[in-house]
């Protein structure tokens, strides 16, 4: 297939700048989205195409952002063919498309759907259903549909890279800008704990950014070993990742927490007694939940914390993603006041 390019006026900035560049580009509607960004002089710049460089670069500006304003060189991007039929929905992991079984299609359409998609997709090289996640430590049950008989895989988010083994531990790609938004909450020198980190993608985010400790747990020791090949992959980390095989309920700690990372969002409220054992006074929790009623979540929250004898006040509620037609994902970010009252902002 032959790639196309073309030549676009553009913002060139320090690698270090360039996530904070593009979400403000994206914020303004700035970016030339045909066009794909790219690295120059072995990684110490980043160019992005765009659309109005006198605007961007005003922009820029006011947030004294150092950059140049160039003309460059990018390759287009091709935009994804649609499926057609009774799927067509999927997620992309690394070089690996995953679908999740809905109630209707058959088997055969997922199988016709993931052999058109590694068709026009030649980077792509798996496709696999998954038919449901089972247990505590959130194992996929997954059939094969077309190519590579392969699960593992490397994913990237933002700067990050993840290994990542779909049979093995959960993983959700959906989830890239949430990891993103904590890592920027925490502050250098911060104690973070992780209770449910998975493959520690919360963990590798915060300490890529931030001169912080983050203690990531979890039951599943595959997800652990993967975490620990992704601390390998991701060089030059600030922080210090520590990762610890245990049950979030029977937690080994004799210190407290600036930060609690609670995303199990079927069961997490049942781990909240730990939570405000090991946060610290004006501490954050983060906490995740499924619901179809959040407000009725937030009082049952407030409920629970008060029961422990552990106030707090709800800085932020926010849906992370739809989960079903009538469930979704919220986070909501609580600071902890252990001799305060209960508040709703």
């Amino acid at each position: 297939m032959e790639e196309t390019y073309s030549e676009s006026e553009a913002i060139r900035v320090e690698a270090r700048l360039a996530e904070r560049v593009r979400r403000l580009l994206r914020k303004y509607s700035l970016l030339n989205t045909r066009l794909k960004p790219k690295s120059t002089e072995g990684g110490k710049y980043v160019v992005f195409p765009i659309v109005n460089s006198e605007k961007a670069s005003s922009i820029l500006e006011d947030f004294d952002i150092p950059h140049e304003v160039v003309i460059d060189t990018f390759q287009a991007i091709k935009k994804a063919k649609r499926l057609r039929g009774p799927v067509k929905s999927y997620k992309v992991v690394g070089d690996i498309v995953v679908f999740s079984r809905r109630a209707g299609p058959p088997i055969d359409a997922y199988i016709e759907a993931a052999k058109k998609v590694l068709e026009d997709n030649p980077r792509l090289k798996a496709a696999w259903l998954k038919m449901e996640t089972f247990g505590e430590e959130r194992i996929p049950k997954l059939i094969h549909l077309a190519g590579a008989m392969k699960t593992e895989t490397v994913a990237k988010e933002y700067e990050i890279y993840l290994a990542v083994d779909i049979a093995k531990a959960y993983y959700n790609p959906r989830l890239a800008a949430e990891h993103y938004r904590i890592a920027e909450l925490v502050n250098d020198g911060e104690v973070v704990l992780d209770m449910f980190t998975g493959i520690g993608a919360f963990p590798l985010h915060i300490a890529k950014r931030k001169e912080a400790v983050v203690y990531g747990i979890d039951v599943n020791l595959e997800g652990l070993l993967l975490a620990s090949k992704s601390m390998k992959i991701n060089k030059k980390l600030k922080g210090i990742i520590i990762l610890i095989n245990a049950d979030a309920g029977k937690l080994p700690f004799k210190i407290q927490f600036d930060r609690i990372i609670m995303n199990l969002p079927r069961n997490s409220k049942q781990f909240l007694y730990q939570a405000c054992k090991y946060v610290k006074d004006n501490g954050i929790i983060h906490i995740y939940l499924l619901t179809d009623y959040i407000e009725v979540e937030l009082e049952d929250i407030m409920k629970i914390m008060l029961k422990e004898d552990c106030k707090v006040q709800i800085e932020k509620v926010k849906k992370v993603l739809d989960y079903s037609p009538s469930q979704s994902i919220y986070v909501i970010d609580l600071r902890v006041k252990k001799n305060g009252e209960n508040t709703h902002e």
